[in-house]
């Protein structure tokens, strides 16, 4: 069953709200108590992620593609909608971290009032929300048993696994297994990433620091991460051809997904079942 978690007021941009639950059944829309009655009575719940500059519907779009891929062997997944998002575009991004840390408050606010603490919880996210689940994961209670975590193109530091504190103390000892697929080319974080980083850093008064994207190098540097961690670069092959290099908008599969979107939601989902991790494109 497909789930609904929006965290939104409007269709581009606005505050995070408190999260409001819906699924559809038998072709009825089931909303509020009822829903989070129907998803308590689930063991083991996904939670899919989008990233930065995603409205609603097409946040709505990618990730239910994605669910649709995913149903076959996971019978309870969350669609997650965050304003992550403004009418402004790329120039909000300095201050989209801020509303990922607040989804994530929210997020951990729902998990541990609506599930069982018995229950399993796994993340599927991409790009700057990997931020929202890394936060969530956490602040979630340790009666909450986390199996997997996915970041495709991250955008997060690179090293944030070893150096961030809350990272590395709590996620990486939290999370059964946490996997990357990251591409040299990716544009989004080659050419925006460091600039909006070091932005947002100096306009918080550098509670961040600046830093590189998990979601190009994959997670650095590989002597140092924790165990359970797994990096995998899409285009580890010597100069592919354009064909194979996978870009930004290459994770999420949309209503017409191409190969390399595949690709990626078939990763995903060898994941889930506990699998070997191997991106492979046709």
């Amino acid at each position: 069953m497909i789930f609904e978690l929006s965290f939104r007021s409007s269709r581009v941009g606005g505050p995070v709200t408190s999260g409001w639950l819906s699924t559809a059944s038998a072709g009825a829309v089931i909303q509020s108590q009822d829903a989070e009655t129907l998803l308590a009575q689930h063991s083991r719940v996904v939670f899919l992620v989008h990233g930065y500059n995603v409205d609603r519907d097409s946040g709505r779009e990618h990730l239910g593609a994605l669910a649709d891929r995913l149903t076959d062997w996971v019978d309870a997944i969350v669609v997650v909608l965050w304003p992550g998002d403004h009418f402004t575009k790329a120039f909000s991004y300095p201050w989209e971290g801020e509303d990922a840390d607040d989804t994530a408050r929210q997020l951990d606010d729902f998990i541990t009032r609506v599930l069982r603490p018995d229950t399993t919880v796994s993340f599927i996210t991409h790009s700057l929300g990997a931020r929202v689940a890394l936060e969530t994961v956490h602040r979630l209670p340790s009666s909450i048993h986390i199996d997997q975590l996915v970041m495709m193109a991250p955008a997060v530091d690179d090293d944030c696994l070893t150096r961030d504190k809350r990272y590395f103390g709590q996620v990486s000892s939290r999370v059964s297994r946490i996997t990357t697929l990251s591409s040299m080319h990716d544009r989004v974080l080659k050419f925006a990433y460091p600039i909006g980083d070091l932005l947002q850093a100096f306009l918080h008064f550098w509670k961040d620091e600046p830093g590189k994207p998990m979601g190009l190098y994959g997670p650095q540097p590989q002597s140092k991460q924790p165990a359970g961690v797994v990096g995998e670069n899409t285009n580890d092959a010597p100069e592919p051809v354009e064909s194979r290099r996978v870009d930004h908008s290459d994770y999420l599969p949309s209503s017409n997904p191409n190969a390399k979107q595949l690709a990626a939601a078939d990763y995903s989902r060898a994941t889930l079942m506990g699998d070997f991790v191997e991106y492979v494109l046709p």
